[in-house]
């Protein structure tokens, strides 16, 4: 009688375990499987279909597509049965982009995408009909990145082509853009990039670029830089001191706090199992200028050294040891 029950409760806890288990992995699986898209679709807000413009510069914008993580954006011209030219062929996380057009007739499609899944391509068709005007066009300013932070004085400023277009007007200012111009340079033709005559020193400055032919410019595209070519200071250690030996394995790095001045800065902990810093175990990024770590018995050598934005480093920290025990 016991035997037969242990059996019965041996065949039970084996059903009832398998489909504990079961719904357990499957509700595991939730989180790594994502939505699938291959019945989604995409509105379109920007520009509509069959649009007749005289804007050389189109925005494409999207409603962005729940769980989608990224969005595959082709155009083609005149359409993509009989394709003369693939203008444009991209993937982008974000639900809108800028391109610039020579005057003809477009197809542009677009499908929502993540890692397991697609939506269908969706189609729209444009034209561009353009008299030369570029009053309404848009330079799609290339780099220096926009609010960038840089280590060097001569840097090259890069655009792309606008159609229509013979010429550019580049501008650079101190601070803002109009204040107490700095220099200007008229390109001609298809060039879209330019190194300064002159050496920026550090400080802030606005540059822009425009559009220009015989009969309009497009405005100005600007974006803020600042130039910083002076090394942070050199972190001091703080705590623990040197060749300290503790019970304690949570162990509490600081150091001198960052500078004020300048492109921003951070700090970056280095922790090795020897005193050259070339066995590290670990490195850690931080901007409070401490950082709290749990250690395993042994010996340890610790170091700070400081960036900044713009690329710029200091020397080392001195070299301090400490043993968990």
């Amino acid at each position: 009688m016991i035997k037969d029950m242990q059996r019965l409760s041996f065949r039970y806890w084996n059903k009832t375990g398998f489909v504990v288990l079961f719904f357990v992995l499957l509700s595991g699986c939730e989180d790594f499987i994502e939505e699938d898209l291959s019945d989604a679709t995409i509105e379109i807000l920007t520009p509509r279909d069959g649009l007749i413009s005289s804007e050389v510069t189109q925005t494409f914008y999207w409603e962005p597509v729940e769980f989608a993580l990224n969005y595959k954006v082709q155009i083609a011209r005149p359409d993509f049965v009989f394709i003369d030219e693939l203008v444009f062929d991209s993937t982008t996380s974000k639900n809108t982009l800028t391109v610039n057009f020579t005057p003809g007739l477009y197809t542009w499609r677009i499908k929502a995408l993540n890692a397991n899944s697609e939506s269908p391509f969706y189609y729209r068709i444009f034209a561009i009909d353009s008299s030369g005007n570029l009053s309404g066009a848009q330079i799609v300013l290339s780099s220096p990145a926009s609010n960038a932070y840089i280590n060097q004085t001569d840097p090259v400023f890069s655009w792309e082509v606008l159609p229509g277009a013979t010429q550019y007007s580049y501008k650079i200012y101190e601070g803002e853009f109009g204040n107490s111009n700095l220099a200007t340079s008229e390109i001609n033709g298809n060039a879209t990039s330019l190194g300064l005559p002159i050496s920026l020193s550090e400080r802030s400055y606005e540059w822009g670029v425009r559009g220009e032919n015989d009969q309009s410019n497009s405005p100005y595209s600007s974006r803020m830089l600042t130039v910083d070519i002076t090394n942070p200071d050199v972190p001091n250690l703080t705590n623990p001191g040197n060749n300290i030996v503790t019970t304690n394995p949570t162990v509490v790095f600081s150091w001198s706090a960052l500078g004020s001045g300048g492109a921003p800065e951070f700090d970056s902990l280095f922790i090795s199992s020897d005193s050259t810093l070339s066995s590290l175990i670990s490195s850690y990024e931080s901007t409070s200028a401490t950082f709290s770590d749990s250690l395993a018995d042994g010996t340890y050598f610790w170091a700070v050294r400081r960036y900044d934005r713009a690329g710029n480093n200091s020397g080392l920290s001195e070299v301090r040891r400490i043993t968990i025990q």
